[in-house]
């Protein structure tokens, strides 16, 4: 034999042993129960009162078992609001005033509150965005096979359709959800998806 087809029965069963780890990481990380909650909702608001109620009891009717707030200086009555769902144990609140850092309060809120060790999966959502499962079952239902969700956003007071969206895997670093089993090794796989 030559070194070719030597280099290439090796190649084929290295990549062979590397899909079968995969696989088993996989398996292994959607079957991880070591949670929690099964759904967490972050979110970052500013001068949301008229809106926080209303979303806050949409992702509990989602199945939602714990939203993360950020306030970024609110100065009408959002902040009482949200601690009216804290007091009730709902949503966890944290204040980061500084203007213009958005990714940064993300990042500091999902490490003071380890919502990584509080929940298996994180949707981020803005306080105009009201995620759903057309086929009427809560998103946490449909955590383990999702393919497409509707998103209904408040324009000018009424509600309008944004679109049906096709989200990816939790594994792609694109994806709006993503699941927190491999955050705790790369911080990278949360990120905002585009609408596709």
């Amino acid at each position: 034999m030559g070194i070719f087809v030597l280099f290439s029965k090796l190649k084929r069963k290295v990549k062979a042993w590397n899909n079968a780890r995969v696989l088993r990481r996989r398996a292994k990380r959607e079957h991880f129960s070591g949670h929690d909650h099964k759904l967490g909702v972050l979110a970052i608001m500013k001068n949301e009162a008229m809106n926080i109620d209303e979303w806050v009891q949409h992702y509990i009717s989602m199945g939602a078992g714990k939203i993360f707030l950020i306030d970024n200086g609110s100065t009408d009555n959002t902040v009482s609001k949200a601690e009216a769902w804290v007091a009730k144990g709902v949503v966890e609140l944290v204040q980061y005033p500084k203007r213009h850092r958005q990714t940064q309060h993300y990042w500091s809120a999902f490490k003071e509150l380890q919502i990584g060790k509080k929940c298996q999966w994180l949707l981020v959502a803005d306080l105009d965005e009201f995620w759903f499962c057309p086929s009427g079952e809560t998103i946490a239902e449909q955590l383990p096979d999702f393919h497409k969700w509707m998103s209904f956003t408040s324009i000018g007071g009424s509600s309008a359709a944004v679109g049906l969206l096709s989200i990816r895997p939790a594994s792609d670093k694109r994806s709006l959800f993503a699941s927190l089993g491999p955050l705790r090794k790369s911080a990278s796989n949360i990120s905002a998806a585009p609408l596709l």
